[in-house]
């Protein structure tokens, strides 16, 4: 599937595990930020992929979720003070509050994530880095790196992993076994493939807006 469609795939998942969790405005911005950051990666193994080839674009567009989700949740929210609410989701202070001061398992989780992104560059589209491995590896360097809030990197890359299986291609989900798990319901850039995306978001702002 296209990058749009797991994006916005990242996006209704993560609500979704958020809508559970009594989130605060702040929590909801850092969840779905992350979240989108974890549908976006298992294409770091293609040059072609969004999280690859056009790495600013995708910086804006996970600031843009951001502060959208502050202007849209401040307004449910009027007791928090909004110049506080937004210096937290801007991560300005408070950085704490998410993201764990232990130097040693921060390097050790960067260099997880960094390892796993150069050999995903070695091994096929849609192998290691779409794989229970490549899942497990990754969140493991993302929990290290970042702490609790790795469970919607994790969500957003199982969406990507259960995304892909729908179309012709397949993924290697037992990777290093080479069989691909394929649905053949959905060719990436098709029609079905966009109102996919389009149906997730929709879901999603649905689901945000419910969220009190």
């Amino acid at each position: 599937m296209t990058g749009k469609t797991h994006i916005s795939i990242g996006l209704m998942s993560s609500a979704a595990v958020l809508s559970v969790n009594n989130p605060t405005p702040e929590n909801i911005a850092v969840g779905l930020a992350v979240g989108v950051l974890g549908a976006l990666m298992p294409d770091i193994d293609t040059s072609r992929s969004k999280v690859s080839y056009n790495l600013r674009k995708i910086v804006v567009y996970a600031a843009l979720v951001i502060v959208g989700a502050y202007i849209l949740m401040a307004n449910f929210y009027p007791e928090v003070e909004k110049t506080n609410l937004f210096l937290k989701n801007m991560g300005v202070y408070k950085l704490k509050d998410y993201i764990p001061y232990n130097l040693k398992l921060s390097n050790a989780g960067l260099l997880i994530i960094v390892g796993c992104i150069i050999f995903s560059k070695f091994t096929k589209h849609r192998s290691f880095s779409h794989s229970i491995l490549g899942l497990i590896l990754f969140t493991v360097g993302v929990k290290l790196l970042l702490g609790n809030i790795f469970i919607y990197f994790a969500v957003g890359f199982i969406s990507h992993m259960v995304a892909d299986t729908f179309t012709n291609s397949g993924i290697e989900v037992f990777y290093p076994i080479k069989k691909k798990i394929s649905l053949k319901l959905v060719h990436t850039g098709s029609m079905l493939d966009h109102f996919t995306g389009g149906l997730a978001f929709i879901v999603f702002l649905a689901i945000i807006l419910k969220i009190k």
